[in-house]
């Protein structure tokens, strides 16, 4: 196992309420051609010692026929140069070791006829076949030009002549008179859970400041991969350890009570930190295609709203907040910029979440006060 870091006493007590939570992990990151997955465990123990127990990182690619020869003579090159050592090389699968680490590296053609190559790396134990491991990785193929423009990640389709500029600003106790006797929908992003210590993917303090998730293959993961493995485990294992020992912050409670006064009917969320529930929410919704592409039952949430509050997102990635606009709520966005989503007829309350939503809070709080007094 990796050591990682040691919670202090009140976080260990903390996460005793979700003992066993955030432990297994698996992430995909894919493009047309390309794809890169981290598998893996963490092992915490009751005196707050977190360790990475098994790690398994996949990098591959889709190739033409004629490239993937070229692609697994330079990376065979590559990995002779270093610290691996081989074990029985071939042209279709080769393994090496190094210390607690194993690379391996296949190629093989799929039943599609899809040429593909793999590199990949693990920490621990795992005598799985290379079957197994594969079947994380989603099927590979051949871009070409009559593929849908319209990413695939999609929803709902989301318009490309956005301008925030134009969104009107509001302040935080002007949107809490406006919203006062509404209902409000709110959609949550990573952004919401930074100030809690949860990096995101992208951006400051994420895992793409150390390599990017989507690139040329093999692209700077694999120089992570061969020649800084166990930097490269520690990165990640910290990554998900995050999520351990991260706390509510104050936009999280606040959302907890806006939904307690009656006032926010729905949470949809990306972050399956459980932040928001930890906070007091209960009307938490995690966006996945099972609502919003299997079923309907995700657009009903947001057509129960007549406000669409979306908070800690930068962009409208699968369309969530186009269909809101379209479908006559009133997009408010909360951020420190205007995102780029934004556009005429939306609101933009600029400042920090967790700045932000408890202003909204006692906003709403002192129109109630001032109600029952018979104050304006």
């Amino acid at each position: 196992m990796l050591p990682l870091l040691r919670m202090g006493l009140e976080q260990t007590r903390l996460y005793e309420h979700i003992w066993g939570e955030f432990c297994d992990f698996a992430y995909v990151f894919t493009e047309a051609r390309r794809a890169l997955a981290f598998h893996g465990k963490l092992d915490v123990q009751r005196d707050g010692r977190i360790a990475l127990r098994d790690l398994l990182v996949i990098r591959s690619a889709a190739h033409e026929p004629h490239e993937r020869a070229e692609a697994i003579r330079q990376l065979q090159s590559t990995i002779a140069g270093t610290q691996w050592r081989a074990d029985n090389p071939s042209l279709h699968r080769t393994q090496w070791t190094s210390e607690s680490f194993r690379l391996m590296l296949i190629s093989r053609t799929t039943g599609e006829g899809v040429a593909a190559t793999h590199l990949l790396l693990f920490l621990g134990a795992d005598d799985r076949d290379e079957g197994t491991y594969l079947q994380f990785i989603p099927p590979l193929g051949i871009s070409t030009a009559n593929e849908d423009s319209r990413p695939s990640s999609h929803f709902y389709p989301v318009p490309t002549d956005c301008d925030p500029e134009h969104a009107e600003a509001v302040s935080p106790v002007e949107f809490a008179s406006r919203i006062q006797g509404k209902r409000v929908v709110a959609f949550t992003g990573a952004g919401v859970s930074l100030p809690s210590g949860i990096p995101t993917f992208r951006g400051p303090g994420g895992l793409d400041e150390h390599f990017p998730l989507f690139g040329p293959f093999p692209g700077q993961v694999a120089d992570w991969m061969l020649g800084r493995p166990r930097d490269l485990a520690r990165v990640i294992g910290r990554f998900q350890a995050s999520f351990i020992t991260a706390r509510p912050n104050a936009a999280h409670f606040a959302l907890g009570e806006l939904e307690g006064m009656g006032v926010l009917a729905h949470l949809i969320t990306g972050n399956g930190d459980r932040l928001h529930e930890r906070a007091g929410s209960r009307r938490v919704h995690l966006k996945d295609a099972s609502q919003f592409v299997d079923t309907d039952e995700g657009w009903q949430w947001i057509e129960e709203g007549q406000f669409f509050l979306v908070i800690g997102v930068s962009e409208d990635e699968h369309g969530l907040i186009a269909y809101a606009s379209d479908h006559a709520l009133q997009v408010v966005a909360i951020a420190p910029e205007r995102p780029s989503f934004l556009t005429t007829g939306h609101w933009f309350v600029q400042g920090t979440a967790e700045d932000v939503l408890p202003a909204i809070v006692e906003g709403l709080r002192h129109r109630h006060w001032s109600r029952r007094h018979g104050q304006s």
